[in-house]
């Protein structure tokens, strides 16, 4: 069985060498959080593709199901833990630990809001 491991672990660093530039700098980037390593960077990568088809990081985050689940009424605004919509695959890398929030990733922090200018239904 390691023998096997260690076969797919080398294809899966051959198959990292052989992309963009651009992509293993994200996968490097994907391991820099905690809780992603080289599998799951990958998957995520794999997935998502090129990352600059996003305009803003929240679209990316709700491609992935890391977006928290929000219960709102009037100006009470309550979010709560990731909300696991989205493509399943991609979201599978976070979204499964337990107690980890959206807000916990770096680009699923709420911009604050413009100077008065949102209103609520």
């Amino acid at each position: 069985m390691s023998e096997r491991i260690g076969r797919l672990e080398r294809s899966i660093d051959a198959a990292i060498e052989s992309l963009p530039v651009k992509m293993r700098a994200v996968i490097e980037a994907l391991q820099s959080l905690r809780g992603i390593a080289q599998l799951s960077a990958v998957s995520i990568m794999a997935e998502v593709g090129e990352v600059s088809r996003f305009e803003h990081p929240r679209q990316l985050m709700g491609y992935s199901g890391a977006v928290s689940r929000e219960h709102s009424s009037g100006e009470r605004i309550r979010r709560g833990a990731i909300s696991k919509t989205g493509n399943a695959t991609c979201g599978a890398s976070w979204s499964r630990r337990p107690g980890l929030t959206a807000t916990a990733l770096p680009s699923a922090r709420p911009s604050p809001p413009d100077s008065g200018t949102a209103v609520r239904p």
